[in-house]
């Protein structure tokens, strides 16, 4: 039998994944539903059911629509302008404690890829490192976005992080 009604909220990296796990994460602790992270492994193994909240802050479900994805299912996709996207990591990168950040690492010749973008003098040098180094990866997906098939296009909600801002 279909599962229907299978709810996902998905993320990228800092497009929203703070809030939008605050948010869904209350929601479901106040209407008892569970509230489960989704790694990337899950998608091979995990049986998605209802009255669960399925929460995936890197987007994995991208590689397993075709696969995974055999029953109804409504997802809400937090994208953001890529231009706040990028000055956002860009200034995230420079203070996070986030342990792969402070490790050394040989494309840097030992040094970590905090301590490279920390020792460039400008903002505009450390953007293009971002992008070149860390924020390409998001940036891509977000064009993986217009690949996504038409049958699966009814069941995805995309909002702007930029719309959930905005203070009337």
């Amino acid at each position: 039998m279909k599962n229907s009604n299978i709810i996902f909220v998905a993320t990228l990296h800092k497009c929203g994944t703070v809030l939008m796990k605050n948010i869904f994460s209350a929601f479901a602790k106040d209407n008892n539903l569970k509230f489960i992270n989704v790694e990337k492994d899950d998608y091979k193994s995990i049986n998605f059911t209802n009255n669960n909240i399925y929460f995936d802050d890197h987007s994995y479900y991208l590689e397993y629509l075709e696969k995974s994805f055999n029953y109804e299912f409504k997802l809400l996709q937090c994208i953001r302008d890529p231009r706040d996207l990028l000055v956002s990591a860009t200034k995230y990168h420079q203070t996070s404690k986030e342990k792969w950040l402070h490790e050394n690492e040989d494309r840097f010749n030992g040094a970590s890829y905090y301590e490279m973008i920390n020792n460039l003098n400008t903002f505009e040098e450390k953007c293009f490192f971002e992008i070149k180094n860390a924020t390409y990866i998001t940036m891509e997906n977000l064009n993986i976005f217009s690949t996504i098939p038409s049958k699966y296009k009814k069941n995805i909600t995309f909002i702007k992080l930029e719309d959930l801002m905005k203070d009337y």
